[in-house]
C-alpha cells in the first residue's frame, strides 16, 4: 500500500487577545474586581432600569467617568476606585451609554450627569487632601 507523507504544519499557540488590562491597567484589575464585587452587592439591579420601575439584573459596573483618559497615575487609580463614579447596568444599557446615548431619557441623562459632578467634585477635595474615597 502507498504511503502518502505529508508535512504537519507546525502548532503554533493563537496570539493572545490584547486585554484591555494588559499594559498599564493590568495592576489595576485585581483592585478593579473587588471594587466591582463589592458594588454589585449593593447595587444588584440596573440602576437605569429603577428610574423607570423596572427591574433588571446588572451585568456591569459602568464608570462615569472613564478612568483610562487620564495620564497622571492616581487621578487614573482615583477614577478607578471612586464609588461614587460607578453605576450598576444591565447589558442593554451599558451598550446605550456607550454606542447610543441619544436614546439615554432625560431622567437617566440627569442621574449620570449627578454622578459625573458628584465624583468631580470628591476628586477636588481629595485632590486638596481633604477628603478619602
Amino acid at each position: 500500500m502507498p504511503t502518502i507523507n505529508r508535512i504537519r504544519p507546525t502548532f503554533k499557540p493563537p496570539k493572545k487577545p490584547v486585554s484591555f488590562f494588559d499594559n498599564d491597567y493590568g495592576k489595576y484589575y485585581n483592585i478593579w474586581r473587588e471594587q466591582r464585587n463589592n458594588y454589585y452587592m449593593l447595587h444588584p439591579l440596573d440602576e437605569l432600569d429603577l428610574l423607570q420601575g423596572k427591574t433588571t439584573a446588572a451585568a456591569h459596573v459602568h464608570h462615569c467617568v472613564p478612568f483610562g483618559q487620564f495620564n497622571d497615575e492616581d487621578t487614573r487609580y482615583f477614577y478607578l476606585t471612586c464609588e461614587d463614579n460607578f453605576i450598576s447596568l444591565s447589558k442593554d444599557n451599558h451598550y446605550k451609554i456607550h454606542f447610543h446615548p441619544e436614546l439615554l431619557t432625560d431622567k437617566e441623562k440627569e442621574l449620570l450627569n449627578e454622578r459625573i459632578k458628584k465624583t468631580q467634585d470628591k476628586y477636588i477635595r481629595w485632590n486638596l487632601g481633604l477628603d478619602i474615597c
